[in-house]
């Protein structure tokens, strides 16, 4: 294991919620090296959320080109060779998508952790933690390196077209963010029930006040769980 790495490659291509609990990990990587270059291997929608990300070199690969998108990548970096790789994704493609990258390290999830064998594609694997959220187990990765300050710090970048778009939807009051659907997918039991969420937003709107705004996109059962809530729009929603 490098004692001090000069260049630390993570991948992890996908998703949304996954990638934002991943900066915490890169900011420790910061706070420990502050010299040290990152590339972070990255799905092109996660790429759109993080661009602006201090101190991170991003590549976007575009799971919708297959192989051939995995050669170009290839190429892109076959003059780079990375002191350390963060295998982060537990996912076939993101595995086969490893093997075109030069490492000295490659370090992974333990046994336990790893999906579609993962384990078979890195050299060194973290220690067994059981139960762990995913924000933890992208920690260990800091950790196995020899980082100790692991408190959490996003500072994500936040465009000022963001601020105003957000500022449209309620002036100066505050309110609460639900997005409440993910993708559809077999044995998806990530989809809370309509009644769940509309007591959130009772709740927030009893208790402290808060409108609660829904976001999602165009799919059918974001549309279906939408209209299904709008009966509780005297409540904020």
């Amino acid at each position: 294991m490098p004692v001090q790495p000069n260049h630390i490659a993570i991948l992890r291509l996908s998703a949304l919620g996954d990638v934002c609990n991943l900066v915490p990990t890169v900011r420790a990587l910061q706070r420990q090296w502050p010299e040290a270059r990152i590339t972070w291997i990255i799905g092109k929608g996660e790429h759109s959320l993080l661009a602006g990300l201090s101190g991170v070199e991003f590549v976007v690969y575009d799971k919708s080109t297959g192989i051939a998108g995995m050669r170009a990548l290839w190429r892109q970096l076959a003059d780079t060779r990375f002191d350390v790789l963060l295998h982060m994704q537990q996912a076939i493609r993101a595995s086969v998508l490893s093997l075109g990258l030069k490492a000295d390290v490659r370090v992974g999830y333990d046994k336990a952790r790893a999906k579609d064998a993962q384990h078979w594609f890195t050299q060194h694997q973290l220690a067994p933690h059981p139960n762990a959220h995913v924000l933890e187990s992208f920690m260990d990765f800091a950790r196995v390196l020899g980082v100790n300050d692991d408190h959490l710090a996003w500072d994500l970048p936040v465009p000022d077209t963001a601020r105003n778009e957000a500022q449209v939807i309620s002036g100066d009051a505050p309110y609460l963010v639900i997005n409440p659907c993910s993708n559809v997918r077999l044995r998806n039991f990530r989809n809370w029930s309509v009644e769940g969420y509309a007591s959130v937003i009772e709740h927030a709107w009893v208790q402290h006040g808060l409108k609660s705004v829904l976001t999602g996109g165009g799919s059918p059962w974001n549309g279906k769980l939408a209209i299904k809530l709008k009966r509780f729009a005297s409540l904020g929603a």
